[in-house]
């Protein structure tokens, strides 16, 4: 999913570069769309949203290391689905930060991470190295909505089933990704319908 950790390439490639990069990211309005009276929702911690029912093939909660839910759509012929999964500082951003990447783009919250993502830079200067290993060097397009508290960061791969995107909550330090096969309208649902319960 793009999260691959070389310490040591990592910290060979942090350069004092004095450049915090030009704008690169498509921002966007938070999807809507009208009620879905034939739609379940799906739960999956704090977060839940709706899902139309002819769409869904098979959900399954798998007890990893960290809990996965894996969702079967019909429309999906790529049958590789798509996997909701929470990740903490530890499994997304420790690596970069104990390289010293935050300190250099001043990065403090999960929102500065993505945003930083989100801008061009020189050849290994620290932001391009996180662009790379996140894969949004090689993404179609990087896209941000945002909504009252909860930003999501659609990075949009050139293939159809590999895409990630991660879900914000304002205050919290873990980051939820939803990655897979996510078409555009399959991605419209979910945010359009997204609720947070406390």
């Amino acid at each position: 999913m793009g999260i691959k950790y070389l310490s040591a390439f990592l910290i060979f490639a942090l350069l004092t570069f004095d450049v915090h990069g030009s704008e690169n990211i498509l921002k966007k309005d938070w999807p809507t769309i009208s009620k879905c009276y034939t739609c379940i929702q799906v739960q999956y911690r704090s977060l839940g949203f709706d899902i139309e029912r002819s769409d869904v093939k098979k959900i399954t909660l798998l007890d990893l290391t960290s809990p996965v839910l894996d969702l079967q759509l019909n429309s999906d012929k790529t049958k590789k689905g798509i996997a909701i999964v929470n990740l903490t500082p530890a499994n997304l951003t420790e690596d970069f930060k104990s390289s010293g990447y935050f300190t250099e783009l001043g990065i403090k919250t999960n929102r500065d991470f993505f945003e930083a993502l989100g801008k061009d830079y020189p050849e290994r200067h620290p932001g391009q190295i996180m662009r790379k290993v996140m894969e949004v060097d090689t993404a179609g397009d990087y896209i941000h909505y945002e909504k009252d508290g909860l930003d999501a960061f659609w990075i949009k791969s050139r293939n159809p089933s590999s895409q990630n995107v991660y879900l914000l909550i304002e205050g919290q330090t873990d980051v939820t990704l939803i990655g897979g096969a996510i078409s555009p309208q399959i991605l419209s649902q979910i945010l359009s319908t997204l609720t947070i319960s406390h």
